[in-house]
């Protein structure tokens, strides 16, 4: 619907009429096709999803780019979830299923936040439920340790579809994680800067970025919410406040944002977050329907852009991963 009208006025209506159920709960009907899609409810809003990642570190031994990157985190121990499937904007580059995308009603209730420690033991519950098909008995390919590991997951990546902000136990939820002992990577649209002034830190915040203007912003990420463009910049100007490590999540589209590096540079410039992750955007899931495969750029395209990207801003290449098509910037010193 939307790739035909990128750069035009009249991706407006549309924009208007997609994120109208963006401050609603999931209808049954969109609710089944998560579960189709074999997402797990662990809780009336929360949900999760086993991780690509997952799959290839018990059966190649191929961890998350994360773990190449970050060295804390360990593929195999990792849990994807999130806390509400409330979000505040409509990226046209996001792969989750939209209610939009297919014609369903919205349904408009308040959500009820569930408890952080409910959350957490019935994600458990589901990644074990899931670690069933990779049990070494009937998986020759997967380790007996990794999967003793595995069914005692230690890392929490609360990313999966929803802005976790909007969740109001997020703090808690953090809190509840580092009590376990385990750490949690939070991944933020930085919409509500607020929560994220007041939030117990994780062990390490992303904060997306994929436009270096207003414009570009509102085309592709398509907020609900007002000046949310302002409303990012000052979650960006955040980032040096925080004793944790931080990383900018950069989602690079070709066609749509990847112009304009200069402006990317002096707004990183001034949020100076420990690292930038310059990502091309997969064509998967509910993406396919509003982007073409021609808007997947190619790792040289990253990697170009990363280089340019690195001279205006001082920062260095510190690492790649061509199967996911990223590559990591850090700042020097």
């Amino acid at each position: 619907m939307f790739r035909e009208r990128w750069g035009t006025t009249e991706y407006l209506n549309d924009w208007l009429s997609a994120v109208a159920w963006i401050s609603s709960v999931p209808s049954p009907e969109l609710a089944a096709i998560y579960r189709q899609q074999r997402y797990y409810f662990i809780g009336r809003n929360s949900v999760l999803k086993k991780c690509y990642h997952l799959h290839s570190a018990l059966t190649r031994r191929r961890p998350c780019y994360k773990q190449t990157f970050y060295g804390k985190i360990q593929s195999h121990r990792c849990m994807q979830l999130s806390p509400t499937l409330q979000c505040t904007q409509a990226c046209l580059f996001c792969w989750r299923t939209m209610p939009g995308d297919q014609g369903f009603p919205v349904v408009r209730e308040k959500e009820v936040p569930d408890d952080p420690r409910v959350i957490l033991d019935n994600a458990v519950i589901a990644q074990r439920r899931i670690l069933n098909g990779y049990n070494p008995v009937c998986h020759p390919k997967v380790d007996s340790k990794m999967y003793e590991e595995a069914r005692n997951p230690c890392h929490v990546a609360i990313s999966l579809v929803g802005e976790p902000t909007l969740y109001e136990r997020l703090s808690s939820l953090i809190g509840e994680c580092k009590s376990r002992n385990w750490t949690s990577y939070l991944v933020s649209n930085g919409t509500d800067p607020e929560v994220l002034h007041e939030i117990e830190e994780p062990t390490q915040l992303y904060v997306s970025f994929t436009a270096p203007d207003k414009t570009t912003y509102n085309k592709l990420c398509r907020p609900a919410l007002p000046k949310a463009w302002e409303r990012l910049q000052e979650s960006l100007g955040m980032l040096s406040t925080f004793s944790c490590p931080t990383v900018v999540r950069m989602t690079l589209v070709a066609g749509c944002n990847m112009h304009d590096i200069s402006g990317y540079a002096n707004i990183l410039n001034a949020a100076s977050p420990r690292f930038i992750e310059c990502k091309a955007y997969m064509h998967i899931g509910g993406s396919m329907q509003r982007l073409s495969r021609t808007n997947m750029p190619q790792m040289r395209d990253i990697r170009q852009f990363a280089s340019i990207l690195a001279d205006q801003t001082g920062y260095v290449v510190k690492n790649e991963d061509s199967a996911s098509r990223v590559v990591l910037l850090a700042r020097s010193g």
